[in-house]
């Protein structure tokens, strides 16, 4: 956490791991040096693609490689948020809903449980959990408010963690 007037250099990424690779590659070029902190915010679209083992292996592989990165940034796990319908699919009825919703919540806990374990941080997202409101009517992406709600959600990650979740001293952040 950076001291009190003083401004920590952040990257934002989202889209799925791949994407988040290219972005920081792309920023580290551009910058030539590394942020103090790199938020990881990946969407639930690969949950519908790809089984969950892969997901999880994928976002292993991304949490080493961004570990990896000069300059040893602090990671920040963002929580994947629910969808509350699905966009890849014409017929979803509820029990595909609540099957996509427990990959999500699985994938979540695995990856908190990395970032502890590697001394990163993360960010639940429980206003966003029983919350259409903040969702467009598509069911998959927010709000304005919804936007602004995880925006403030990824700046307080950096300012104030809430430190004592155990394990490699990762913080947990609830936003």
């Amino acid at each position: 956490t950076p001291a009190a007037g003083c401004r920590a250099d952040v990257w934002l990424t989202a889209g799925g791991a791949e994407d988040v690779k290219r972005l920081v590659r792309l920023a580290f070029r551009r910058d030539g040096r590394t942020p103090d902190y790199i938020v990881v915010h990946v969407g639930s679209s690969d949950l519908v693609q790809t089984s969950s083992f892969e997901v999880r292996d994928e976002l292993y592989a991304l949490w080493l490689y961004l570990r990896c990165f000069p300059g040893n940034p602090t990671l920040v796990w963002s929580d994947i948020l629910p969808r509350w319908q699905g966009r890849h699919h014409v017929d979803w009825d509820p029990s595909s809903v609540a099957r996509l919703d427990s990959i999500r919540k699985d994938t979540n806990r695995f990856c908190r449980r990395m970032a502890i374990r590697y001394g990163g941080q993360f960010i639940t997202h429980e206003w966003a959990e029983n919350n259409r409101l903040m969702f467009r009517p598509d069911g998959l992406h927010l709000t304005r408010s919804g936007r602004r709600r995880l925006v403030t959600a990824f700046l307080a990650s950096i300012g104030s963690p809430v430190r004592g979740w155990g394990g490699g001293g990762g913080s947990a952040l609830r936003a």
